[in-house]
């Protein structure tokens, strides 16, 4: 009777395991289908914290759009970081070239580093010697490209970057070769063809949201998420890695080699300083007139639950990697206006 007793609370741990296992689980997927901070939470509850992965979860449990934690890897924060250097990746591209290039001068290139452990320690040294390593390769061996682009890392600690370089006077062929001469390694360099179907910009719009990875923490093959039981303590360190290498903003992760201009973007549109002559884009000059009309109806005084100052958090000095000044939006579209603001306006934003 003792036996039956035991086998039985064995199997009860058995299937209680099995349940927890099966949670950790359906967290991450319905993370994959639906990216938002409640489902991200959920996946870090499922694992036990401590330390830095304690502090990023309860930083992105108490994120908010007005009170943001200016997490990278936070999937609220990271869209707004990810907008912002979208715009000037583009904006940069266009000013190199003077406009968009030609499909045959730029290629969207993958280039993996070294694998490393998931430890923050790990992570930011071979970040900066996978950078240098691609300096000196430009420099060396490709000195007439132009380089833009974005540093990443997987679950399984391979660092990465992924990036547009622009190559004029060389075929996508003879780019590659010369990135497998210092990166040898199996599947090491990818350079991707561009989509027939779409325009450039279309594409290039794509390539830099597939850089710039924020809230994608799931990888997929063949449509389908890939899982396990030790998926959400990868996450979780994973978001402690990002915001050690991005630092403040993308700041940490982005590589721009050889992307100097006399072109300048004022209001909108491209100046060139030595010409005098000024270069209208219509597709970036779209984006740009949406995102303002985005950040003006944010500023109207008289909106709906429009709290009575700007809230600005200060409470991210959990993790080394978040500086105090990560959550500042001076600089974005969605930034304090001073220009816009008349004595009425004050006087209604005043605490009484």
């Amino acid at each position: 009777m003792i036996v039956d007793s035991v086998e039985a609370l064995r199997a009860f741990g058995r299937r209680c395991q099995m349940r927890r296992e099966q949670e950790k689980i359906d967290s991450v997927i319905r993370y994959y289908r639906n990216r938002t901070n409640p489902n991200l939470v959920r996946i870090l509850d499922t694992t036990p914290l401590d330390g830095e992965t304690r502090d990023a979860r309860d930083l992105v449990a108490s994120c908010y759009p007005r009170n943001p934690c200016g997490l990278y890897g936070c999937p609220c924060c990271g869209r707004r970081f990810k907008a912002t250097a979208k715009l000037d990746v583009l904006k940069r591209i266009a000013a190199k070239c003077g406009g968009l290039p030609d499909p045959c001068v730029i290629s969207f290139v993958t280039i993996n580093g070294p694998t490393v452990p998931l430890e923050p320690s790990a992570v930011e040294p071979a970040r900066r010697r996978f950078r240098a390593t691609l300096t000196k390769v430009r420099h060396a061996k490709l000195p007439d490209t132009s380089w833009v682009g974005f540093f990443d890392i997987t679950l399984g600690g391979v660092v990465h970057w992924h990036g547009a370089i622009l190559h004029p006077g060389r075929s996508k062929a003879a780019l590659a070769r010369k990135l497998r001469e210092d990166f040898p390694a199996r599947r090491a360099v990818r350079v991707s063809n561009w989509e027939k179907e779409h325009t450039l910009f279309e594409n290039l719009d794509c390539i830099v949201d597939y850089a710039l990875v924020a809230d994608r923490h799931v990888k997929r093959r063949k449509g389908k998420p890939i899982v396990d039981n030790e998926t959400s303590t990868l996450i979780a360190k994973r978001i402690v890695c990002l915001q050690y290498m991005a630092q403040r903003g993308v700041q940490g992760i982005r590589l721009c080699l050889n992307m100097k201009s006399t072109r300048v973007w004022k209001t909108g549109v491209m100046f060139d300083k030595e010409t005098g002559e000024t270069i209208v884009v219509p597709e970036i000059e779209a984006l740009i007139l949406r995102r303002r009309n985005k950040a003006k109806q944010n500023r109207k005084w008289n909106r709906e639950g429009r709290p009575a100052l700007w809230p600005r958090r200060r409470a991210t000095e959990g993790i080394r990697g978040v500086r105090l000044s990560a959550t500042d939006n001076h600089g974005s579209d969605d930034a304090w206006d001073e220009l816009e603001c008349d004595e009425e306006g004050f006087e209604a934003l005043s605490v009484p």
